[in-house]
């Protein structure tokens, strides 16, 4: 009896290599992208976790990606690659997170942010109002409430 490479046999790793290459890639039936051992595959099929099916192969009733991709038009390959391009960019080639004050651009929009605050005038902030009590310390024992303005609701 012949055994197959893989099995717990004499084949050598190059003659493991040779047959795995004439069978050829194990495609993901998901995104298409290809995989040289089952093991790899398997592993790469839980990067797909919106499927609704365990395993490799997807039962009879579920359509196919590749039928999917077919039914896209001309102008839905378009605006992907565009969204491709537009991701891939450098956020360092473009203008960055620019100040509208005095133009200087920063990396970050949480730098912005913080670069801005030099720019607050301070009359502008509110005002600080002084309260005449401390946290600190417990409340006084009798209250003064002639300074507070009652009304009554029922009037």
């Amino acid at each position: 009896m012949k055994r197959e490479c893989g099995e717990a046999s004499s084949c050598s790793r190059k003659k493991q290599k040779r047959l795995m290459e004439d069978a050829g890639a194990r495609p993901c039936t998901e995104c298409g992208k290809k995989f040289w051992s089952w093991k790899a595959l398997f592993g790469h099929m839980r990067c797909h976790p919106e499927r609704h099916w365990r395993g490799i192969n997807p039962p009879a009733n579920v359509v196919r990606r590749q039928q999917e991709q077919e039914q896209m038009s001309q102008e839905d390959h378009e605006v992907a690659a565009s969204l491709l391009l537009l991701a891939n960019s450098n956020v360092l080639e473009s203008d960055g997170h620019k100040c509208s004050i005095c133009l200087r651009v920063f990396s970050t929009g949480q730098a912005l942010g913080g670069h801005k605050r030099c720019h607050w005038d301070s009359s502008s902030s509110k005002s600080l109002s002084v309260l005449d009590f401390d946290l600190n310390f417990p409340p006084p024992l009798t209250l003064d409430l002639s300074a507070y303005k009652y009304e009554s609701p029922n009037k």
